[in-house]
């Protein structure tokens, strides 16, 4: 397999330009395509336009190896998947009896009557190779331009991901020799912001391989660490030596590693000391609380918590919490009491955190006053709360 070898994605349908339904496909593609070492590097949502559908495949089999295409590809006028990859390759659209036969047959096992214009799907352009697909109505199908090949699969997520693991992968795998491992780690850090930790590990950000790069969500920043190579211990090694590195530049930083949570990491560390937490929450939805629970099976770790209201806002809510979780922590049987508090006046939203510990009172508190939406801010509150007890867990361990 070339090291170079690029994928690009045209998702078709005017219900994705209108909103109506999310273009959840090319996500999952990219991902998948990714396991192979075949990096995408353009995606185009399209309506039910034939001429601007052409353009946008023209346009990446000009830039890419392989093109693939998701939706339009069922009955009706409005499908125009088959007739515009056609154009694009300059093909006709040719009748595949055998196609057809596929599309009877599988009416006849869901028990449903074929209507005429079902029939349209047995079209496909010359020359092309028809994939049967064993779980909807919608026949696939490749069409390879000397070493490029367009791929069309159904828009149907739980069809595209059928046929694309099952048929798709394994052709292109053949078609490509694509035999190098490839692997993702993902380390999780919390505490620190995305700019703060480009500046001290941007000299791994420009690596080739292993392909470093950092996504930023509420209060957790993420570094990928993607490495390729034709062993698996090739590629265990150039992953551990960036990681090693990542370590050494940002130390405890670094809570947890792929699917590790803020929360886990918190429940693994006390449960490890046989220590015990409490949640305090107010205008949350029980966000902290939740995520607690949902780590700590076997429910010994997370003891508890107290959604009450609490009517502040700004300045005031920093002693309000403070108190809140003094209050709580000397009157619940836990170790550490979290919480996280959320009001909002108009747009204007506030977030307190704060925590208790019962070895030495009030460890920490502080709030933010932010215009942002109140579900994204009590996320950032949740993890401002845990990133500051993980701090204090690793210095008192």
């Amino acid at each position: 397999m070339s090291e170079k070898l690029t994928a690009q994605i045209v998702a078709i349908g005017t219900e994705l330009l209108l909103g109506n339904t999310v273009d959840t496909n090319s996500a999952y593609i990219a991902k998948e395509l990714g396991k192979q070492g075949i990096l995408v590097k353009g995606v185009a949502v399209e309506g039910d336009d034939q001429s601007r559908i052409v353009s946008a495949l023209q346009k990446a089999l000009s830039e890419s190896a392989v093109v693939f295409t998701t939706g339009g590809l069922g009955p009706t006028v409005d499908d125009k998947t088959r007739s515009s990859v056609a154009a694009a390759v300059g093909r006709e659209l040719i009748f595949d009896e055998d196609l057809l036969k596929q599309i009877e047959a599988r009416f006849a096992k869901f028990k449903r009557k074929m209507k005429p214009n079902n029939a349209t799907q047995a079209y496909i352009p010359a020359n092309a190779i028809a994939l049967e697909n064993p779980v909807g109505t919608a026949p696939c199908f490749i069409v390879e331009e000397g070493d490029k090949a367009l791929i069309s699969l159904p828009g149907v997520p739980r069809e595209m991901k059928y046929m694309l693991h099952n048929v798709v992968i394994p052709y292109l795998r053949k078609r490509y020799n694509i035999n190098q491992v490839l692997k993702t780690k993902t380390l999780h850090v919390v505490g620190m912001g995305e700019s703060d930790i480009d500046s001290r590990i941007s000299h791994l950000e420009e690596l080739e391989n292993p392909i470093v790069g950092l996504g930023a969500h509420a209060g957790v920043v993420d570094i990928r660490i993607t490495a390729s190579g034709d062993s698996e211990a090739e590629v265990d090694q150039l992953i551990a030596d960036v990681e090693t590195e990542a370590r050494a530049q940002l130390g405890e930083a670094i809570y947890g590693e792929d699917g590790e949570t803020p929360a886990d990491a918190v429940i693994r560390m006390l449960r490890a000391r046989q220590q015990t937490i409490y949640a305090v929450e107010s205008g949350t939805a029980s966000l902290l609380a939740s995520r607690l629970a949902a780590a700590d099976v076997g429910g010994e770790t997370f003891v508890g918590a107290d959604l009450g209201a609490t009517k502040v806002h700004g300045s005031q809510l920093e002693p309000v919490v403070e108190a809140l979780v003094t209050s709580k922590g000397t009157t619940v049987n836990a170790d550490f009491v979290c919480a996280n508090v959320v009001t909002s006046e108009g747009k204007d939203v506030s977030y307190g955190t704060a925590v208790w510990t019962k070895a030495s009172g009030l460890l920490y508190s502080h709030h933010t006053d932010v215009s942002a939406n109140a579900a994204y801010v009590s996320s950032w509150g949740a993890n401002a709360c845990m990133a500051r007890l993980l701090k204090y867990l690793r210095e008192v361990s």
